[in-house]
């Protein structure tokens, strides 16, 4: 599955940055993925405070391994290389330090979901929530006299 996401970032000094990121999961098996990556920033201006410039700031291409014991949960290893780039590579050099290096990234990938949401709202599951459900000897939901069920 390919995954595209973007983000623009507003300072309350009005500097503007951006993040765009590109993804591909490529099963192996039913379990195994390998999720080539790349990530990209971009800034419209200069931001000295930070040590970035404008332009293209930083590409991180990469590539993950990923191990789905669940579709909630998801150890993955990496290797990313990172480099600055145009006006914040020199920058960067400028104070001593290297604009590029690769390392090695371990993480959880997770996701969330409300069951409630793809099968509809539930039932209370006891008389505390339904003082219905206490009085009715065969714990039916009670209709009204033209024989829909009553909302809850």
């Amino acid at each position: 599955m390919f995954h595209v996401d973007g983000a623009v970032f507003v300072s309350d000094r009005g500097d503007l940055t951006a993040r765009m990121e590109a993804e591909y999961d490529q099963r192996i098996t039913q379990r195994l993925f390998v999720q080539p990556r790349i990530e990209i920033e971009l800034s419209a201006q200069d931001i000295a405070e930070r040590g970035i410039g404008a332009g293209i700031t930083k590409i991180e291409p990469g590539v993950r391994m990923r191990y789905e014991f669940k579709p909630e949960f998801a150890p993955y290893i990496g290797l990313e290389y990172e480099a600055a780039l145009g006006k914040t590579a020199d920058i960067i050099r400028a104070d001593g330090d290297d604009p590029d290096g690769v390392k090695i990234v371990i993480g959880l990938q997770s996701r969330f979901s409300d069951k409630t949401e793809a099968t509809g709202p539930q039932p209370p599951l006891s008389s505390e929530r339904n003082p219905v459900a206490a009085t009715s000897p065969t714990n039916e939901l009670p209709h009204r006299e033209d024989g829909a069920f009553r909302n809850w």
